[in-house]
């Protein structure tokens, strides 16, 4: 029974994106566009455009119902700047991946701002040597879907999130102690969420 709905949920959410998706497209007078191909490049775009701004805004509604939308923020873009070229694991459905990022950037958030805890300095530095050892194993981490075949590039994302990851742990410290911890969750989150691609890689080379 739970599956069913689950499932259910599942397509009526992929219907809803495909049926907006094609209204906007309608919109842009992508209509005028013959080659198939292409079409179908702008029609998925908008698509992934809408998945992710919907996801945003339920992230922020639901911040601010809790009074967090403060620490969401604080938490939400040190993860986003580090993610960008970290990449990482993402949830198998839209469904899935919006609890998860409320649980995530709502709820968690909102419980650390009201902890009262703080960071020293030297836990900031064993935490960025611990970082710095996950992103140089795991990142750039990716998923089938976005995959990244040329070994320059690969390099350039290896690098660029390790100094990310380094400068977003550095600032924190400049930060009281509230928002220190968030930004060091948030960089940390982005780090960890790495690391499952890996193990799934290494499952299949088995």
């Amino acid at each position: 029974m739970i599956w069913n709905i689950g499932y259910f949920l599942k397509e009526l959410e992929e219907i809803l994106e495909e049926r907006i998706a094609s209204i906007l497209s309608t919109l842009l007078c992508t209509n005028q566009i013959t080659d198939p191909y292409k079409k179908a490049q702008i029609n998925y775009g908008i698509e992934i455009l809408i998945v992710n701004l919907s996801k945003i805004i339920v992230i922020f509604l639901f911040s601010t119902t809790l009074f967090s939308l403060k620490a969401t923020l604080t938490a939400y873009v040190p993860y986003c700047i580090l993610r960008r070229a970290s990449f990482g694991y993402h949830a198998k459905t839209s469904i899935s991946c919006t609890i998860l990022s409320i649980i995530a950037f709502s709820i968690v958030p909102c419980f650390i701002a009201n902890l009262n805890i703080s960071a020293t300095v030297f836990q900031v530095l064993v935490l960025t040597f611990l970082l710095v050892v996950t992103l140089f194993i795991t990142a750039p981490s990716f998923t089938k879907e976005n995959e990244i075949k040329d070994e320059g590039q690969v390099k350039k994302l290896k690098k660029c999130s390790i100094i990310l990851g380094i400068f977003l742990m550095s600032i924190s410290t400049v930060f009281s102690s509230d928002c220190s911890i968030l930004i060091i969750y948030g960089t940390l989150l982005a780090t960890c969420l790495t690391i499952p691609n890996e193990i799934l890689k290494r499952k299949c080379v088995k």
